[in-house]
């Protein structure tokens, strides 16, 4: 299986999206392949925050190549 974990938060917390390190962990330790880094958002997805997320994506897709 491969995987890559995305999410949004904000940075007024101090646990900023833990969320998304928690499930990267989980899934990287049942063995899955991690196809991305993970990608956090800091409240809602901007510009440039778009093209990191299409970059996720296609590192994904290359990763199940």
């Amino acid at each position: 299986m491969t995987f890559g974990v995305c999410g949004s938060g904000d940075t007024f917390y101090e646990d900023f999206c833990t969320a998304v390190d928690n499930f990267d962990s989980r899934l990287e330790n049942t063995g899955a392949i991690r196809g991305a880094d993970p990608v956090k958002v800091e409240l809602y997805p901007e510009a440039e925050d778009e093209q990191r997320l299409g970059n996720f994506v296609l590192s994904i897709l290359n990763t199940k190549k």
